[in-house]
């Protein structure tokens, strides 16, 4: 199980990925559109790690008996997993799409 430390309202364990793509996507200023590949995978390391840490997080509070609702990093965790979620959706779309074209030019 990781801690999370938070400075301010972003946790340490944001900075560790690639600090200026997590910011970028949490700021809802992820590209719309199709990008590189380079850039789907920033966001999904950046989402994989937004959500291990809410949930680590959402467990640690549980168990120790401590409210979610006064986390500001469990706040600030599920802002950023809800602004990023429309650009997880246009990544499954694109794949949908890809599939659909190798399925049918076979």
């Amino acid at each position: 199980m990781s801690l999370c430390f938070s400075w301010g309202m972003v946790p340490f364990a944001f900075m560790s990925i690639n600090s200026s793509s997590v910011q970028r996507y949490q700021n809802g200023e992820a590209t719309s559109g199709i990008g590189s590949a380079e850039d789907r995978e920033q966001f999904l390391a950046a989402l994989r790690s937004s959500i291990e840490i809410f949930v680590n997080r959402m467990r640690s509070n549980s168990q120790r008996g401590r409210s979610i609702a006064n986390d500001s990093s469990v706040q600030t965790l599920f802002m950023t997993l809800t602004a990023m979620h429309p650009q997880l959706l246009q990544y499954i779309h694109q794949q949908e799409d890809q599939r659909g074209i190798c399925v049918t030019s076979h």
